[in-house]
């Protein structure tokens, strides 16, 4: 649930590791705190295939259970070493995605220090940026004030709704969302919707990574709420950079976005929900391509969007707010209808929360399915609505 500032764990960070490319051995890690942790893996995601052509790039990735990590990659010229190459990247672990933007500079910063100082690297400035780091005394973390709404039947007329505010954290780099709306337009609703049904997203890229990771990260903000019921709190999972390795996790996962380079990942439909590729969306199911099709809701959804501010507010935190803000009001409004004596939802209810009974139907049964199945709809055949 994102309010308040979150428990001491997920305040701190769990971990760092170093990993440098060796002239024969390849990408090794060769630090890591603690000194028992297990990273096997970790140092082909610090430093993704093709990434020796690369100055400079940011990864954030899962590494397992609970386990998040956003690391610094750098290399420099170097005619006096093998291969003429001296490459290094610098991370950090944490048990959630929330506060992983925060380290972005502290890590560049690192990385270029100990590249500089090849036979003299300190690790002890990392190790104590790990054990003193606390989100919840961070004041780059920001928190987002956002309505959540609960709602009273009214017969004959529309729900009304009474608002509460709620805390949600920005949990990605500055501008992500920003720049995702700008590269999709108004696609950017069938980003949304997906996100919302919790689908497989996988986005097909090339090095550098650190784009498609926050545009990662900017679709899992996408599907954000603040509801506590246990049933609606988990918004979709951001994976960052995955590779073949791990493949064997995410083709157990139900809920993930996440952004490949090997093109192998394509014919394997199995993997995935929708596959994004050159900015267009592919996808194996019917129900889904249903989905992908922009309605004249969506379009109006996206004006509103657009126009979009408040006082205070970046236009990423704008967006952030706007999409929060409207899933709260569809959840909340699922809730109260999951508690009827009929388990019913009306066309008042829909248009209350600021949908269409038509263009967005498929996508309220859909989320009904997801998140209560209970619920049955009313006919909207018959419904008027413009």
């Amino acid at each position: 649930m994102a309010t308040g500032g979150g428990t001491l764990a997920a305040n701190k960070l769990s971990g760092a590791f170093v990993v440098e490319f060796h002239p024969l051995e390849g990408n090794r890690i060769v630090w890591k705190y603690p000194s028992d942790a297990e990273l096997d893996g970790i140092e082909f995601k610090a430093m993704p295939s093709g990434s020796h052509v690369l100055n400079f790039d940011i990864a954030n990735y899962h590494v397992s259970d609970g386990q998040y990590a956003v690391s610094c990659f750098r290399s420099v010229k170097d005619e006096s070493v093998a291969r003429n190459l001296r490459a290094r990247a610098v991370g950090v672990i944490a048990p959630n995605t929330q506060h992983l933007h925060l380290h972005r500079d502290f890590l560049a910063q690192t990385c270029q220090a100990q590249l500089d100082a090849p036979d003299d690297v300190d690790y002890t400035p990392l190790q104590d940026y790990v054990l003193n780091f606390d989100a919840a005394e961070n004041t780059q973390l920001h928190w987002l004030d956002v309505v959540l709404p609960s709602w009273t039947d009214v017969p004959g007329q529309l729900p009304t709704m009474e608002a509460t505010m709620s805390k949600y954290p920005v949990s990605q780099a500055p501008d992500s969302l920003a720049t995702l709306v700008g590269r999709f337009g108004k696609r950017i609703m069938v980003l949304w919707k997906l996100s919302l049904l919790k689908k497989r997203i996988i986005f097909l890229t090339t090095p550098p990574v650190d784009e498609a990771c926050q545009a990662a990260y900017a679709c899992a903000a996408l599907s954000g709420r603040t509801l506590s019921h246990p049933g609606y709190n988990e918004p979709l999972r951001p994976y960052g950079y995955q590779n073949l390795a791990d493949i064997p996790t995410i083709s157990n996962e139900t809920n993930f976005v996440c952004c490949v380079t090997e093109t192998i990942f394509e014919p394997k439909t199995q993997l995935y929900d929708v596959f994004i590729k050159d900015d267009k969306f592919y996808s194996g199911s019917d129900k889904i391509a249903a989905i992908l099709k922009i309605t004249s809701s969506d379009t109006a959804r996206f004006k509103r969007l657009s126009s979009s501010s408040e006082e205070g507010l970046t236009r990423d935190e704008s967006y952030i707010k706007f999409f929060v803000e409207l899933n709260n009001r569809i959840l909340t409004a699922l809730e109260t209808a999951r508690n009827r004596p009929t388990c019913r939802v009306t066309k008042e209810d829909i248009l209350a929360v600021g949908l269409h009974p038509k263009d967005d139907l498929a996508l309220l049964i859909e989320l009904g399915m997801l998140y209560c199945p209970e619920v049955e709809f009313e006919d909207m055949n018959d419904c008027s609505c413009l």
